[in-house]
Parts: C-alpha cells; sequence; structure tokens
C-alpha cells in the first residue's frame, strides 16, 4: 500500500483517538471517521480489484481478520475484568474499615 496513504490513515486514527480521550481541540471527530471509513473502503475496493480476485472468498477474509484481532480482544477483556475486580474488592475493602 502507499506510504502516504497508511499517513493518512495513522493521522485520521490518532485525530479520532484523540478526541475520544478528551482533547478539545481535536473536535473534528465527524471528519476524521468519515475520512477513516473512506480509506477502509478503498483498502477493500483495491483488494476486490486486484487480479487474484476472481478467488477472493469473503469468509476467509473475516476468518483471517477474527485470528488476528481475537487474542487483543480477549487480552482486553481479560485485563479489564481483573481491573474491575480489583477495583470492587478495594471499595468493600474501604467499606469494611471505615
Amino acid at each position: 500500500m502507499n506510504q502516504e496513504i497508511q499517513i493518512l490513515r495513522a493521522v485520521f486514527f490518532l485525530e479520532i483517538f484523540l478526541f475520544y480521550v478528551g482533547f478539545p481541540w481535536a473536535a473534528m471527530e465527524w471528519m476524521g471517521v468519515q475520512a477513516f471509513l473512506v480509506l477502509i473502503n478503498y483498502f477493500l475496493a483495491q483488494k476486490l480489484l486486484r487480479p487474484d480476485s476472481l478467488n477472493f472468498n469473503p469468509l476467509l477474509m473475516v476468518w483471517q481478520r477474527a485470528k488476528r484481532l481475537a487474542p487483543v480482544y480477549y487480552t482486553l477483556v481479560l485485563v479489564l475484568a481483573f481491573v474491575f475486580i480489583a477495583y470492587k474488592q478495594s471499595m468493600c475493602l474501604q467499606e469494611y474499615l471505615y
């Protein structure tokens, strides 16, 4: 993929991330989301229009993405579960002590 498009993708992602983290100067969140979606669709169309796209299997693509994203997803779920449990236990301990 083009280096310039990858840089644009990173800029739009960073802009969306900073908006949701709470930086007020990143208030153009709607533009970042729209541009990010346009880039994603561009990448998908580019993949579909390649000469080897006659053998394109959407289920295989979904499976490959799921295999790539599942470990990160489950790791995040486990970390958040442990943080939530630790927080709840600390709150119970504070109620007991005070």
